[in-house]
C-alpha cells in the first residue's frame, strides 16, 4: 500500500542522493519503464529500469528504486533521435529490432536505448522530446524577460 511506497521513496532519496536531484517525487513521474541500455565504456546492453521526471531521466538496476546507477539531466538534453545502423553499432539480443533504437545526446555524452517495440521507443522519444523543446522555449522566455 501506500505506506510501503513512502518507505521505497525515503530508500529512494537516501540511495541516489549522490546522483540526482533530491527534489523527486513520484507524482512527478512522466514514464517509467524497461529499456535495454549500452554501457557507456564496454558497450554491453544491460537491461535498465528507466524513470522520466521533467527533470531528469534516471536509469536503475531494478524497479524497486533501490539502485540508481545514474541520470541524464534533461538540461544538458540536445536532442533525442531514432537509431540506425550508423549510430548503433550492436543490438541487445538477436530477437530486438534496430527500430526499436533511440538515442538521447547530451551535453556529455551519447546515451543508446532499445525498447522492446517501436511502440514503446516512439513514447520514450515523444515524451523526452516535450521534454527538451519545453525547456528550450523556457529558457528562450526567461532571456526575453531578464
Amino acid at each position: 500500500g501506500g505506506w510501503s511506497r513512502m518507505k521505497k521513496i525515503q530508500q529512494l532519496y537516501r540511495r541516489i542522493a549522490r546522483h540526482v536531484d533530491l527534489d523527486f517525487d513520484a507524482s512527478e513521474v512522466i514514464k517509467e519503464g524497461w529499456l535495454w541500455k549500452q554501457g557507456e565504456v564496454k558497450k554491453t546492453w544491460k537491461k535498465r529500469w528507466c524513470v522520466l521526471t521533467p527533470k531528469q531521466l534516471t536509469y536503475y538496476k531494478n524497479n524497486d528504486y533501490l539502485h540508481a546507477l545514474g541520470s541524464v539531466p534533461i538540461v544538458d538534453c540536445l536532442m533525442v533521435e531514432v537509431g540506425s545502423d550508423r549510430t548503433v553499432s550492436s543490438l541487445p539480443s538477436a530477437d530486438v529490432k534496430l527500430s526499436s533504437s533511440f538515442l538521447v545526446q547530451s551535453s556529455q555524452r551519447t546515451f543508446y536505448f532499445v525498447a522492446e517495440s517501436d511502440l514503446v521507443k516512439h513514447e520514450w522519444m515523444q515524451e523526452i522530446g516535450h521534454l527538451i523543446v519545453c525547456l528550450t522555449v523556457d529558457e528562450a522566455d526567461a532571456y526575453k524577460l531578464g
